[in-house]
């Protein structure tokens, strides 16, 4: 863990506190950056608006990008580029290897915060909080510089975003006022990062949104705002997973462990703390315990639970006992199999049917078929249907999102974290049904993140 503090860099061991090292770097106080690879630091200086890059091995200065009105910069995934804002209304993309410039976009009125997309191909710039801003958030195409798509925030205002380890979704926090006292309020919207439909809103900060990351597994956001506090959210659903983690002041900084098992975070009061998100509040340790056959049933059924704070404890307790949890896991979640193709044919035909009774009836077996429906009613979505057969397909996957789903998305949760040989021999059984189901779908994202840890 890196932080700055006086006219130092100064090198932490995360879970236990312990000193490193300190570099000596005067007048570099603003730390902006770790590249991926992590071998690389970013700094700005408001004295001579330079962006400096760092050796971490050596600790010295390696490539310095200096103009008026630099500001805010971001690495791509393969840190290789490095992008940097400009006043009034330029991003320029840096060569590292070169120290050239390879593009400029022509961005919003005072750009903020920057992040590429995982797979570096799309690069995102929030709000700035600065007079004359736009109340915009835009994503570029990297390569062609062209604008992919904008989204008009007010009346709030964007200061961060992040997009989601596996690039679908994107999460924007800002700012608002609320009534007619404008009372300050945090703002948390998670969107499609494709078309930049607003999917969920994230309720409950008090005061400014500042700072937000994703999970490594992208199931869990964490934001931190002026009322200092950090507020852990279930992509899933919106909802908060546990009681917010207090400071004494501003939330200045946040970042997950690889492994997403601590959150570490800063203040403006010069705190830094290292969370331990592994620990099941209100039963006991994160230590490996057993779990009776009550316990086990219960936690499958919290797990469906539209408590999300109930579902995240139930969660830890099955990671927490691993050997149990992918047993019990493997019994509880088989493959999909799609259902009959000739069944479902009849079905969604009927769905068109000039007799509203006959509409109704398949729609109520279909509702029956439960998940075995699912990669049918995906696949006849992509078939351009019939106005009333996507009302009632779109209501059919919404009813099976609601109920299932969630109960295997968290379960897939548990089996990422656990990550055993025996949790990956489930997650490869998963991973080969069929393929619209969207269990098969995030049980193969979740086997492409397993090597990563």
């Amino acid at each position: 863990m890196i932080s700055t503090g006086g006219d130092q860099f100064i090198f932490w061991e995360a879970t236990t506190g312990k000193l490193i090292r300190a570099l000596d770097r005067p007048n570099e106080r603003s730390l902006s950056g770790l590249s991926p690879d992590t071998k690389t630091l970013t700094t700005w200086n408001r004295r001579d608006y330079a962006i400096r890059l760092w050796d971490i091995a050596s600790g010295k200065e390696i490539r310095r990008f200096a103009q008026e009105g630099i500001s805010y910069s971001a690495f791509s995934p393969n840190a290789r580029m490095l992008a940097s804002t400009r006043w009034p209304n330029v991003i320029q993309l840096w060569d590292l290897l070169t120290g050239k410039e390879v593009r400029r976009i022509e961005a919003q009125h005072v750009p903020g915060k920057l992040a590429f997309s995982p797979d570096g191909r799309t690069l995102l710039a929030s709000n700035s909080n600065s007079v004359g801003a736009d109340f915009t958030v835009r994503l570029w195409d990297v390569a062609t510089g062209k604008e992919r798509w904008r989204m008009d925030t007010r009346p709030w205002e964007s200061l961060g975003a992040a997009f989601c380890p596996d690039g679908r979704h994107i999460a924007v926090v800002g700012r608002g006022w609320k009534g007619q006292t404008n009372q300050r309020v945090g703002v948390v919207v998670l969107c499609d990062a494709v078309t930049g439909k607003e999917l969920r809103r994230c309720e409950g900060h008090t005061d400014h949104v500042w700072h937000v990351s994703f999970s490594p597994n992208g199931r869990m956001l964490a934001t931190g705002a002026s009322d200092k506090t950090i507020r852990l959210w279930e992509v899933a659903t919106g909802q908060l997973r546990q009681k917010p983690l207090s400071h004494e002041a501003e939330i200045l900084g946040l970042s997950f462990s690889p492994d997403g098992r601590m959150l570490a975070s800063t203040d403006m009061g010069s705190i830094g703390l290292v969370w331990d998100l592994t620990t099941a509040v209100g039963k006991g340790s994160s230590h490996i315990r057993l779990l009776s056959a009550k316990d086990l049933q219960d936690c499958w059924m919290e797990l469906a639970d539209v408590d999300a704070a109930r579902a995240y404890q139930s969660i830890l307790q099955l990671v927490a006992s691993p050997e149990q949890a992918v047993g019990f896991l493997k019994d509880r979640l088989p493959p999909v199999v799609a259902a009959n193709p000739q069944q479902m044919t009849r079905l969604l035909t009927d769905l068109d049917a000039k007799d509203f009774a006959q509409r109704e009836q398949a729609t109520r077996e279909l509702e029956n078929l439960g998940l075995t429906a699912e990669p049918g009613l995906r696949q006849a979505l992509r078939g351009k249907p019939s106005p009333e057969v996507r009302r009632r397909v779109e209501q059919l996957l919404q009813g099976l999102e609601a109920k299932a789903q969630l109960r295997q998305i968290r379960a897939l949760e548990v089996l990422e974290d656990i990550g055993t040989p025996a949790a990956r021999e489930v997650l490869q059984s998963l991973a080969k049904g069929a393929v619209e189901a969207r269990l098969t779908q995030e049980a193969n994202a979740t086997m492409e993140r397993l090597p990563q840890r």
